[in-house]
């Protein structure tokens, strides 16, 4: 429940930060921010709920890569 949680409040801060990019260095700030925790909580889901593949996209993320999405 706590990682849903988690999901949906990161999920809806990127939607808000999206929604109020006007090229102001805040939003663009916001923005990055957001989708850092976006990141990081769709990393700790993969790792929970798929420990192999966890840690395979974190690796990836850490050499700047995304992983390639199912």
């Amino acid at each position: 429940m706590a990682l849903a949680q988690g999901l949906a409040a990161v999920e809806r801060e990127l939607q808000q930060a999206v929604a109020g990019r006007d090229g102001s260095p805040e939003a663009r700030t916001r923005y990055m921010r957001a989708r850092v925790a976006y990141v990081q909580m769709e990393t700790i889901a993969l790792r929970m709920l798929c420990p192999a593949q966890g840690r395979r996209d974190a690796s990836m993320q850490a050499d700047g890569l995304r992983p390639r999405r199912r």
